[in-house]
């Protein structure tokens, strides 16, 4: 089960949230108990929150959706680099750090992490926050059939779903990579109305795209994406031949790793 690979030791909503409740002693399955659902609330919450935070209707609900579901993101996912990583280790400096910077920095958590930082200052970048859903609701689905498998409410209503959702995993895992680029994007345009602090934004950005690129759970759909967008950008090279020493640059880029 997922919620078994959390980093509930070191996790400190899990510990006040152990605090106040009292387990008798011996019961270990009700300790697992608590956990899995104390696990399963926490990522119930990215997806909801990610929901309200791209929804168009209301823009209220929608900047206060992005707060709250950065700020469960951030939590969870930093449980989780730390979980498989460790912490960053600086002896010997600068070999260990980058030894670990270049583990980490290509995983999901740690790019749902980046994400859910840069939304907490940022709001306009929600559309990030889609990746951040998707890869919530895919733990969610790994983790239900173990839980709720045999209750007829979830064959009922949440099995379907679940099925739906692996059926088409690649195409939502390419929605969630498209999700990512637009973000990028959008924090790229930013430059010219929030000057050097959208700079930065965009810089940091785009170093996760290109590690995205060349990450092993991310690569086929960001790869798909840029050719589909480098197939709706030919006729205008071919038109302006002189961008194309601009798109070889970007391109060279991001193929060194």
């Amino acid at each position: 089960m997922i919620c078994r690979r959390f980093d509930f030791a070191n996790n400190d909503e899990w510990n006040h949230y152990m605090n106040r409740l009292e387990i008798p002693a011996g019961r270990e399955s009700a300790l697992e108990r608590i956990k899995a659902k104390w696990y399963k609330a926490n990522v119930v919450a990215i997806v909801l929150t990610a929901i309200l935070a791209l929804q168009p209707l209301v823009p209220y609900w929608s900047m206060m959706g992005a707060g709250l579901c950065s700020r469960i993101s951030a939590l969870v996912n930093t449980t989780l680099v730390m979980q498989r990583y460790g912490t960053p280790s600086f002896t010997p400096f600068p070999h260990a750090f980058k030894s670990w910077m270049q583990a980490a920095t290509t995983s999901t958590p740690f790019f749902h992490l980046v994400v859910s930082m840069i939304v907490m200052n940022n709001p306009s970048l929600a559309p990030g926050l889609l990746s951040v859903g998707i890869g919530a609701a895919y733990g969610l689905a790994e983790a239900a059939p173990a839980r709720f498998g045999r209750a007829a409410q979830y064959q009922r209503y949440l099995a379907p779903l679940v099925a739906l959702l692996q059926r088409h995993r690649d195409r939502v895992l390419f929605l969630a990579a498209a999700s990512e680029l637009l973000m990028a994007f959008i924090a790229t345009f930013a430059v010219f109305t929030r000057g050097i602090r959208g700079a930065g934004t965009a810089f940091v950005l785009w170093n996760q795209m290109k590690g995205r690129f060349h990450s092993h759970d991310a690569a086929l759909y960001h790869r798909t994406a840029w050719t589909m967008i480098g197939q709706r950008l030919q006729p205008l090279l071919v038109r302006v031949p002189a961008m194309q020493s601009y798109i070889q640059a970007a391109q060279n880029w991001f193929s060194r790793m």
